[in-house]
Protein backbone atom coordinates (compact mmCIF):
# COMPACT_ATOMS: atom_id res chain seq x y z
CA UNK A 1 0.00 0.00 0.00
CA UNK A 2 1.59 3.24 -1.10
CA UNK A 3 1.73 6.33 1.12
CA UNK A 4 1.42 8.74 -1.85
CA UNK A 5 -1.93 10.20 -2.65
CA UNK A 6 -3.89 8.90 -5.62
CA UNK A 7 -5.16 11.97 -7.54
CA UNK A 8 -8.21 9.97 -8.70
CA UNK A 9 -9.19 8.97 -5.15
CA UNK A 10 -11.61 11.34 -3.43
CA UNK A 11 -11.50 9.41 -0.15
CA UNK A 12 -8.64 11.59 1.12
CA UNK A 13 -11.05 14.52 1.29
CA UNK A 14 -14.30 14.84 3.17
CA UNK A 15 -17.05 13.34 1.06
CA UNK A 16 -19.24 16.14 -0.33
CA UNK A 17 -22.95 16.37 0.32
CA UNK A 18 -24.86 14.71 -2.51
CA UNK A 19 -22.07 12.29 -3.43
CA UNK A 20 -23.44 8.87 -4.44
CA UNK A 21 -22.02 5.57 -3.26
CA UNK A 22 -22.85 2.36 -5.12
CA UNK A 23 -25.36 4.43 -7.13
CA UNK A 24 -27.75 4.16 -4.21
CA UNK A 25 -26.54 5.91 -1.05
CA UNK A 26 -26.46 9.73 -1.09
CA UNK A 27 -24.22 11.51 1.42
CA UNK A 28 -26.18 13.90 3.67
CA UNK A 29 -23.56 15.16 6.12
CA UNK A 30 -20.60 14.20 8.23
CA UNK A 31 -21.91 12.69 11.46
CA UNK A 32 -18.77 11.74 13.36
CA UNK A 33 -15.07 11.22 12.87
CA UNK A 34 -11.92 10.19 14.61
CA UNK A 35 -10.05 6.97 15.01
CA UNK A 36 -9.65 5.03 11.83
CA UNK A 37 -12.88 6.03 10.07
CA UNK A 38 -15.17 8.94 9.27
CA UNK A 39 -18.91 8.49 9.77
CA UNK A 40 -21.46 10.02 7.40
CA UNK A 41 -25.22 10.06 7.39
CA UNK A 42 -26.56 9.01 4.03
CA UNK A 43 -29.91 8.32 2.41
CA UNK A 44 -30.73 4.97 0.91
CA UNK A 45 -32.71 6.15 -2.12
CA UNK A 46 -34.16 2.74 -2.91
CA UNK A 47 -35.65 2.16 0.55
CA UNK A 48 -36.06 5.80 1.64
CA UNK A 49 -34.21 5.41 4.92
CA UNK A 50 -31.28 7.07 6.65
CA UNK A 51 -28.17 4.90 6.93
CA UNK A 52 -24.57 5.27 8.05
CA UNK A 53 -21.61 5.27 5.69
CA UNK A 54 -18.40 4.43 7.54
CA UNK A 55 -15.36 5.33 5.42
CA UNK A 56 -11.78 4.37 6.25
CA UNK A 57 -9.51 7.38 6.72
CA UNK A 58 -6.55 6.99 4.38
CA UNK A 59 -5.16 10.27 5.79
CA UNK A 60 -3.57 8.11 8.47
CA UNK A 61 -0.54 7.88 6.19
CA UNK A 62 -1.06 10.73 3.76
CA UNK A 63 2.22 12.36 2.87
CA UNK A 64 4.26 10.43 5.42
CA UNK A 65 5.53 7.57 3.32
CA UNK A 66 7.05 6.11 6.48
CA UNK A 67 7.25 2.40 7.16
CA UNK A 68 5.37 2.81 10.43
CA UNK A 69 2.69 4.89 8.73
CA UNK A 70 2.17 2.29 6.01
CA UNK A 71 2.10 -0.48 8.62
CA UNK A 72 -0.56 1.37 10.60
CA UNK A 73 -2.68 1.90 7.52
CA UNK A 74 -2.23 -1.71 6.44
CA UNK A 75 -3.41 -2.88 9.88
CA UNK A 76 -6.42 -0.57 9.96
CA UNK A 77 -7.31 -1.43 6.36
CA UNK A 78 -7.28 -5.13 7.20
CA UNK A 79 -9.30 -4.60 10.36
CA UNK A 80 -11.85 -2.52 8.45
CA UNK A 81 -12.40 -5.40 6.05
CA UNK A 82 -12.63 -7.73 9.05
CA UNK A 83 -15.38 -5.58 10.54
CA UNK A 84 -17.50 -5.83 7.41
CA UNK A 85 -16.87 -9.56 7.22
CA UNK A 86 -17.76 -10.03 10.89
CA UNK A 87 -20.92 -7.92 10.81
CA UNK A 88 -22.17 -9.66 7.68
CA UNK A 89 -22.37 -12.96 9.60
CA UNK A 90 -24.12 -11.70 12.71
CA UNK A 91 -27.90 -11.62 13.06
CA UNK A 92 -28.42 -10.91 16.76
CA UNK A 93 -30.85 -7.99 17.29
CA UNK A 94 -28.33 -6.31 19.60
CA UNK A 95 -25.61 -6.22 16.94
CA UNK A 96 -25.37 -3.25 14.57
CA UNK A 97 -26.62 -4.42 11.17
CA UNK A 98 -24.54 -3.97 8.02
CA UNK A 99 -26.31 -3.49 4.68
CA UNK A 100 -23.64 -2.99 2.03
CA UNK A 101 -19.93 -2.63 1.27
CA UNK A 102 -17.83 -0.90 -1.36
CA UNK A 103 -14.84 1.30 -2.21
CA UNK A 104 -14.67 5.06 -2.76
CA UNK A 105 -12.95 6.31 -5.91
CA UNK A 106 -12.40 5.51 -9.55
CA UNK A 107 -13.37 1.93 -10.34
CA UNK A 108 -10.29 1.63 -12.57
CA UNK A 109 -8.03 2.07 -9.53
CA UNK A 110 -7.06 -1.15 -7.68
CA UNK A 111 -9.17 -1.66 -4.57
CA UNK A 112 -6.01 -1.77 -2.42
CA UNK A 113 -5.45 1.90 -3.29
CA UNK A 114 -9.04 3.01 -2.64
CA UNK A 115 -10.78 3.64 0.64
CA UNK A 116 -13.29 0.98 1.69
CA UNK A 117 -16.63 1.83 3.26
CA UNK A 118 -19.58 -0.04 4.61
CA UNK A 119 -23.21 0.92 4.98
CA UNK A 120 -25.01 0.11 8.22
CA UNK A 121 -28.16 1.04 10.09
CA UNK A 122 -28.40 4.52 11.58
CA UNK A 123 -29.07 4.65 15.33
CA UNK A 124 -30.29 7.97 16.68
CA UNK A 125 -30.03 7.28 20.41
CA UNK A 126 -26.34 8.07 20.93
CA UNK A 127 -23.98 5.75 22.78
CA UNK A 128 -23.62 4.53 26.34
CA UNK A 129 -20.80 6.89 27.21
CA UNK A 130 -22.86 9.88 26.08
CA UNK A 131 -25.91 8.61 27.95
CA UNK A 132 -24.07 8.25 31.25
CA UNK A 133 -22.32 11.62 30.86
CA UNK A 134 -25.59 13.39 30.10
CA UNK A 135 -28.07 11.54 32.32
CA UNK A 136 -25.97 10.11 35.12
CA UNK A 137 -25.29 6.57 36.25
CA UNK A 138 -27.66 3.69 35.61
CA UNK A 139 -29.51 1.76 38.27
CA UNK A 140 -28.29 -1.83 38.74
CA UNK A 141 -31.32 -3.27 36.95
CA UNK A 142 -31.03 -0.78 34.06
CA UNK A 143 -27.35 -1.73 33.75
CA UNK A 144 -28.40 -5.39 33.77
CA UNK A 145 -30.68 -4.72 30.78
CA UNK A 146 -27.75 -3.30 28.81
CA UNK A 147 -25.50 -6.21 29.79
CA UNK A 148 -28.12 -8.79 28.79
CA UNK A 149 -28.38 -7.30 25.30
CA UNK A 150 -24.65 -6.89 24.73
CA UNK A 151 -23.88 -10.32 26.17
CA UNK A 152 -26.32 -11.93 23.75
CA UNK A 153 -24.71 -10.18 20.79
CA UNK A 154 -21.20 -11.09 21.90
CA UNK A 155 -22.27 -14.68 22.49
CA UNK A 156 -23.36 -15.00 18.87
CA UNK A 157 -20.07 -13.47 17.69
CA UNK A 158 -18.07 -15.84 19.87
CA UNK A 159 -19.98 -18.73 18.32
CA UNK A 160 -18.45 -17.70 14.98
CA UNK A 161 -14.99 -17.46 16.54
CA UNK A 162 -15.15 -13.65 16.50
CA UNK A 163 -13.75 -11.81 19.52
CA UNK A 164 -14.81 -8.15 19.56
CA UNK A 165 -11.68 -6.90 21.43
CA UNK A 166 -12.98 -3.34 21.82
CA UNK A 167 -16.02 -3.53 24.10
CA UNK A 168 -16.39 -0.08 25.67
CA UNK A 169 -19.19 2.42 26.39
CA UNK A 170 -18.74 4.43 23.18
CA UNK A 171 -19.20 1.24 21.13
CA UNK A 172 -22.59 0.46 22.69
CA UNK A 173 -25.17 2.42 20.70
CA UNK A 174 -28.90 2.88 21.23
CA UNK A 175 -31.78 2.48 18.81
CA UNK A 176 -34.79 4.61 19.72
CA UNK A 177 -38.22 3.07 19.23
CA UNK A 178 -40.83 5.41 20.60
CA UNK A 179 -39.86 6.22 24.17
CA UNK A 180 -37.68 3.13 24.52
CA UNK A 181 -33.99 2.67 23.80
CA UNK A 182 -32.43 -0.62 22.79
CA UNK A 183 -28.65 -1.18 23.08
CA UNK A 184 -26.57 -2.55 20.23
CA UNK A 185 -22.88 -3.39 20.09
CA UNK A 186 -21.01 -1.72 17.24
CA UNK A 187 -17.51 -1.17 15.92
CA UNK A 188 -16.12 -4.62 15.26
CA UNK A 189 -13.24 -2.78 13.57
CA UNK A 190 -10.54 -4.53 15.59
CA UNK A 191 -12.38 -7.82 15.99
CA UNK A 192 -10.33 -10.95 15.50
CA UNK A 193 -11.97 -13.12 12.92
CA UNK A 194 -10.75 -16.01 10.75
CA UNK A 195 -9.03 -14.80 7.57
CA UNK A 196 -9.87 -16.53 4.27
CA UNK A 197 -6.98 -18.11 2.39
CA UNK A 198 -7.24 -15.67 -0.55
CA UNK A 199 -7.13 -12.68 1.79
CA UNK A 200 -4.18 -14.15 3.68
CA UNK A 201 -2.26 -14.68 0.45
CA UNK A 202 -2.96 -11.12 -0.68
CA UNK A 203 -2.12 -9.32 2.58
CA UNK A 204 0.41 -11.66 4.14
CA UNK A 205 -1.74 -11.90 7.23
CA UNK A 206 -2.67 -15.28 8.68
CA UNK A 207 -5.14 -16.15 11.43
CA UNK A 208 -2.27 -16.54 13.88
CA UNK A 209 -0.71 -13.16 13.14
CA UNK A 210 -1.69 -10.81 15.99
CA UNK A 211 -2.42 -7.16 15.36
CA UNK A 212 -2.43 -5.50 18.75
CA UNK A 213 -5.00 -2.73 18.66
CA UNK A 214 -7.18 -1.94 21.66
CA UNK A 215 -8.60 0.83 23.81
CA UNK A 216 -6.22 0.75 26.81
CA UNK A 217 -8.70 1.80 29.51
CA UNK A 218 -11.01 -1.06 28.59
CA UNK A 219 -8.46 -3.69 27.56
CA UNK A 220 -7.87 -7.07 29.18
CA UNK A 221 -4.38 -8.00 30.47
CA UNK A 222 -3.76 -10.35 27.54
CA UNK A 223 -4.36 -7.46 25.11
CA UNK A 224 -1.85 -5.28 26.92
CA UNK A 225 0.74 -8.06 26.85
CA UNK A 226 0.04 -9.43 23.33
CA UNK A 227 -1.25 -12.64 24.89
CA UNK A 228 -3.84 -15.12 23.64
CA UNK A 229 -7.29 -13.56 23.31
CA UNK A 230 -10.59 -15.37 23.70
CA UNK A 231 -14.23 -14.82 24.65
CA UNK A 232 -13.08 -14.03 28.19
CA UNK A 233 -11.20 -11.03 26.78
CA UNK A 234 -14.59 -9.50 26.01
CA UNK A 235 -15.85 -10.59 29.45
CA UNK A 236 -13.09 -8.53 31.08
CA UNK A 237 -14.02 -5.42 29.09
CA UNK A 238 -17.72 -5.96 29.75
CA UNK A 239 -16.99 -6.00 33.48
CA UNK A 240 -15.32 -2.61 33.13
CA UNK A 241 -18.35 -1.33 31.20
CA UNK A 242 -20.61 -2.50 34.04
CA UNK A 243 -18.48 -0.56 36.52
CA UNK A 244 -18.72 2.54 34.31
CA UNK A 245 -22.52 2.32 34.10
CA UNK A 246 -22.77 2.21 37.91
CA UNK A 247 -20.12 4.83 38.76
CA UNK A 248 -19.87 7.14 35.75
CA UNK A 249 -16.12 6.76 35.40
CA UNK A 250 -13.63 4.19 34.10
CA UNK A 251 -12.09 1.91 36.71
CA UNK A 252 -8.63 2.63 35.27
CA UNK A 253 -8.86 6.40 34.95
CA UNK A 254 -5.22 7.42 35.31
CA UNK A 255 -4.02 10.31 33.16
CA UNK A 256 -0.95 8.15 32.56
CA UNK A 257 -2.81 5.06 31.49
CA UNK A 258 0.37 3.23 30.46
CA UNK A 259 1.49 3.22 34.08
CA UNK A 260 -1.42 0.88 34.83
CA UNK A 261 -0.36 -1.73 32.28
CA UNK A 262 2.08 -3.77 34.37
CA UNK A 263 -0.04 -4.05 37.52
CA UNK A 264 -3.08 -4.95 35.42
CA UNK A 265 -1.10 -7.66 33.65
CA UNK A 266 0.34 -9.28 36.77
CA UNK A 267 -1.63 -8.25 39.87
CA UNK A 268 -5.25 -9.19 40.63
CA UNK A 269 -5.16 -6.89 43.64
CA UNK A 270 -4.71 -3.82 41.43
CA UNK A 271 -8.14 -4.27 39.85
CA UNK A 272 -9.61 -5.24 43.21
CA UNK A 273 -8.45 -1.98 44.79
CA UNK A 274 -9.74 0.06 41.85
CA UNK A 275 -13.21 -1.49 42.00
CA UNK A 276 -13.53 -1.41 45.78
CA UNK A 277 -12.57 2.27 45.85
CA UNK A 278 -15.85 2.98 44.05
CA UNK A 279 -17.94 1.90 47.04
CA UNK A 280 -20.33 -0.31 45.09
CA UNK A 281 -22.64 -2.69 46.97
CA UNK A 282 -20.76 -5.89 47.74
CA UNK A 283 -22.83 -8.22 45.50
CA UNK A 284 -22.19 -6.06 42.43
CA UNK A 285 -18.58 -5.51 43.39
CA UNK A 286 -17.97 -9.25 43.66
CA UNK A 287 -19.59 -10.03 40.32
CA UNK A 288 -17.59 -7.34 38.52
CA UNK A 289 -14.34 -8.47 40.14
CA UNK A 290 -15.00 -11.98 38.87
CA UNK A 291 -14.64 -10.53 35.35
CA UNK A 292 -11.34 -8.79 36.09
CA UNK A 293 -9.03 -11.64 37.00
CA UNK A 294 -5.62 -11.60 35.38
CA UNK A 295 -6.04 -15.26 34.42
CA UNK A 296 -8.75 -15.69 31.76
CA UNK A 297 -9.56 -19.12 33.21
CA UNK A 298 -10.66 -17.50 36.48
CA UNK A 299 -13.19 -15.15 34.84
CA UNK A 300 -16.77 -15.88 33.88
CA UNK A 301 -16.54 -18.24 30.93
CA UNK A 302 -18.92 -16.18 28.78
CA UNK A 303 -20.61 -12.77 28.67
CA UNK A 304 -23.96 -14.49 29.27
CA UNK A 305 -22.70 -16.07 32.50
CA UNK A 306 -21.58 -12.65 33.72
CA UNK A 307 -24.85 -10.97 32.71
CA UNK A 308 -26.87 -13.63 34.54
CA UNK A 309 -24.83 -13.27 37.73
CA UNK A 310 -24.99 -9.48 37.52
CA UNK A 311 -28.78 -9.50 37.23
CA UNK A 312 -29.07 -11.86 40.19
CA UNK A 313 -26.97 -9.46 42.26
CA UNK A 314 -28.86 -6.41 41.01
CA UNK A 315 -32.24 -7.94 41.84
CA UNK A 316 -31.31 -8.08 45.52
CA UNK A 317 -30.43 -4.38 45.61
CA UNK A 318 -32.64 -2.50 43.19
CA UNK A 319 -36.12 -3.21 44.42
CA UNK A 320 -36.67 -6.05 41.99
CA UNK A 321 -37.70 -9.58 42.87
CA UNK A 322 -35.03 -12.06 43.95
CA UNK A 323 -34.12 -14.82 41.52
CA UNK A 324 -36.96 -17.39 41.25
CA UNK A 325 -36.83 -20.21 43.75
CA UNK A 326 -38.44 -23.61 43.88
CA UNK A 327 -38.18 -24.06 47.65
CA UNK A 328 -40.37 -22.02 49.98
CA UNK A 329 -38.41 -20.07 52.58
CA UNK A 330 -38.76 -21.33 56.16
CA UNK A 331 -40.39 -18.80 58.43
CA UNK A 332 -38.06 -19.56 61.34
CA UNK A 333 -34.33 -20.36 61.42
CA UNK A 334 -33.93 -24.12 61.43
CA UNK A 335 -31.08 -26.54 62.11
CA UNK A 336 -29.48 -28.25 59.12
CA UNK A 337 -31.61 -30.78 57.33
CA UNK A 338 -29.69 -33.80 56.13
CA UNK A 339 -28.94 -33.72 52.44
CA UNK A 340 -28.71 -37.51 52.39
CA UNK A 341 -27.04 -40.42 54.12
CA UNK A 342 -24.15 -40.57 51.70
CA UNK A 343 -21.06 -38.39 51.56
CA UNK A 344 -18.73 -37.26 48.80
CA UNK A 345 -15.63 -39.41 48.80
CA UNK A 346 -14.08 -39.60 52.24
CA UNK A 347 -15.84 -36.54 53.58
CA UNK A 348 -18.22 -36.90 56.52
CA UNK A 349 -21.87 -35.85 56.58
CA UNK A 350 -23.00 -33.20 54.11
CA UNK A 351 -26.00 -31.18 55.30
CA UNK A 352 -27.91 -28.22 53.95
CA UNK A 353 -30.10 -25.54 55.48
CA UNK A 354 -32.32 -23.05 53.64
CA UNK A 355 -33.13 -19.88 55.57
CA UNK A 356 -34.33 -16.36 54.78
CA UNK A 357 -31.61 -14.72 56.86
CA UNK A 358 -30.36 -16.59 59.97
CA UNK A 359 -29.17 -20.18 60.45
CA UNK A 360 -28.50 -21.63 63.93
CA UNK A 361 -26.14 -24.59 63.74
CA UNK A 362 -24.92 -27.04 66.38
CA UNK A 363 -21.74 -29.13 66.23
CA UNK A 364 -20.79 -31.90 68.66
CA UNK A 365 -17.18 -32.50 69.56
CA UNK A 366 -14.96 -33.05 72.57
CA UNK A 367 -17.93 -33.91 74.77
CA UNK A 368 -19.51 -30.47 74.30
CA UNK A 369 -21.76 -28.74 71.81
CA UNK A 370 -20.68 -25.68 69.85
CA UNK A 371 -23.53 -23.48 68.68
CA UNK A 372 -22.88 -21.21 65.68
CA UNK A 373 -25.16 -18.60 64.13
CA UNK A 374 -24.75 -17.55 60.48
CA UNK A 375 -26.58 -14.36 59.51
CA UNK A 376 -26.87 -13.11 55.92
CA UNK A 377 -26.80 -9.33 55.73
CA UNK A 378 -29.97 -7.72 54.30
CA UNK A 379 -28.26 -5.36 51.82
CA UNK A 380 -25.02 -7.14 50.96
CA UNK A 381 -23.54 -10.59 50.43
CA UNK A 382 -21.53 -10.48 53.65
CA UNK A 383 -22.11 -13.10 56.34
CA UNK A 384 -21.91 -12.61 60.11
CA UNK A 385 -20.58 -15.65 61.97
CA UNK A 386 -21.21 -15.74 65.73
CA UNK A 387 -20.10 -18.35 68.25
CA UNK A 388 -23.00 -18.63 70.70
CA UNK A 389 -20.86 -20.86 72.91
CA UNK A 390 -17.77 -18.68 73.26
CA UNK A 391 -15.34 -16.98 70.88
CA UNK A 392 -14.46 -17.15 67.20
CA UNK A 393 -11.04 -16.32 65.74
CA UNK A 394 -10.53 -15.41 62.09
CA UNK A 395 -7.23 -16.40 60.47
CA UNK A 396 -5.20 -16.01 63.67
CA UNK A 397 -6.66 -12.65 64.73
CA UNK A 398 -7.79 -11.81 68.25
CA UNK A 399 -10.80 -13.74 69.65
CA UNK A 400 -14.23 -12.10 69.41
CA UNK A 401 -17.80 -13.22 69.70
CA UNK A 402 -18.52 -12.67 66.00
CA UNK A 403 -16.85 -11.84 62.68
CA UNK A 404 -18.28 -10.27 59.52
CA UNK A 405 -16.98 -11.90 56.34
CA UNK A 406 -17.11 -11.07 52.64
CA UNK A 407 -14.62 -13.69 51.45
CA UNK A 408 -13.31 -17.14 52.33
CA UNK A 409 -11.75 -17.46 55.78
CA UNK A 410 -10.50 -20.03 58.28
CA UNK A 411 -12.28 -19.81 61.64
CA UNK A 412 -11.41 -21.27 65.02
CA UNK A 413 -14.24 -21.71 67.54
CA UNK A 414 -13.29 -21.61 71.24
CA UNK A 415 -15.05 -21.97 74.56
CA UNK A 416 -15.27 -19.00 76.92
CA UNK A 417 -12.06 -20.30 78.50
CA UNK A 418 -10.46 -20.24 75.01
CA UNK A 419 -10.24 -24.00 74.60
CA UNK A 420 -10.39 -24.86 70.89
CA UNK A 421 -13.44 -26.93 69.92
CA UNK A 422 -13.81 -26.54 66.16
CA UNK A 423 -11.83 -25.38 63.16
CA UNK A 424 -13.83 -24.51 60.06
CA UNK A 425 -13.31 -22.92 56.68
CA UNK A 426 -16.14 -20.68 55.49
CA UNK A 427 -16.34 -20.60 51.69
CA UNK A 428 -18.47 -18.37 49.48
CA UNK A 429 -18.14 -20.74 46.53
CA UNK A 430 -17.91 -19.87 42.86
CA UNK A 431 -20.89 -18.13 41.30
CA UNK A 432 -21.75 -19.44 37.83
CA UNK A 433 -24.58 -18.80 35.42
CA UNK A 434 -26.70 -21.46 37.12
CA UNK A 435 -25.85 -21.13 40.79
CA UNK A 436 -23.10 -21.38 43.39
CA UNK A 437 -20.57 -24.21 43.17
CA UNK A 438 -18.67 -25.70 46.12
CA UNK A 439 -16.01 -28.38 46.10
CA UNK A 440 -16.76 -31.32 48.38
CA UNK A 441 -13.85 -33.75 48.49
CA UNK A 442 -12.74 -32.50 45.10
CA UNK A 443 -16.15 -32.86 43.46
CA UNK A 444 -18.28 -29.85 42.42
CA UNK A 445 -21.64 -29.44 44.16
CA UNK A 446 -24.06 -26.96 42.56
CA UNK A 447 -26.62 -25.02 44.59
CA UNK A 448 -28.95 -23.56 41.91
CA UNK A 449 -30.13 -19.97 42.16
CA UNK A 450 -33.65 -21.42 41.98
CA UNK A 451 -32.94 -22.97 45.38
CA UNK A 452 -30.82 -20.28 47.04
CA UNK A 453 -29.88 -16.84 45.75
CA UNK A 454 -26.78 -16.92 47.95
CA UNK A 455 -25.02 -19.81 49.63
CA UNK A 456 -21.98 -20.39 51.84
CA UNK A 457 -20.36 -23.58 53.06
CA UNK A 458 -18.71 -24.44 56.36
CA UNK A 459 -16.07 -27.18 56.17
CA UNK A 460 -15.87 -28.24 59.82
CA UNK A 461 -13.36 -30.37 61.76
CA UNK A 462 -13.51 -30.86 65.53
CA UNK A 463 -10.46 -30.16 67.66
CA UNK A 464 -10.32 -33.86 68.51
CA UNK A 465 -9.97 -34.68 64.81
CA UNK A 466 -13.41 -36.20 64.38
CA UNK A 467 -14.68 -36.87 60.87
CA UNK A 468 -15.11 -33.55 59.04
CA UNK A 469 -18.50 -32.44 57.83
CA UNK A 470 -19.73 -29.90 55.31
CA UNK A 471 -22.69 -27.63 56.07
CA UNK A 472 -24.12 -25.61 53.18
CA UNK A 473 -26.39 -22.74 54.17
CA UNK A 474 -28.57 -21.18 51.47
CA UNK A 475 -30.30 -17.81 51.54
CA UNK A 476 -33.75 -18.05 50.02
Amino acid sequence: MSGRRDPHDTSERELPRGMRLLDRYVILDRYDGGGMATIYRAEDERLSRVVVAKVLRTTLVEGSGSTSGRALYHATYTHFLDEARALSKLQHPSTLRIYDFGYVGDASTPTEERSPFHISEFLSGGNLEQRVRAEGTLSPLAAADVLDAVAGALGEAHGYGIVHRDVKPSNILFAEVGAKRFPKIADFGIARTPVPTAEAAKTGRTPSTPLTLCSPRWAAPEQLSSGVESATTDVYSLGLVAHFMLTGRPAFDSARIRETYLPRIFDDDFATRAIRASGLPTPLEEVILACLRVSPAQRFHSPAAFATAFRAAAATLDGGPPPPRATAAPREPQPPASAGPTSAGGTGPVTMSLVPEVADLAFAGGGTETRVRLSFQPTSSRVNVRNLSGFVVRDGARPSTAVLLDRDATLTFMTSSQAVRLVARLAFGERTADGTVFLVDGQPVLIPFSTARQAVALYVTSAAGHTPQVVIVGRT
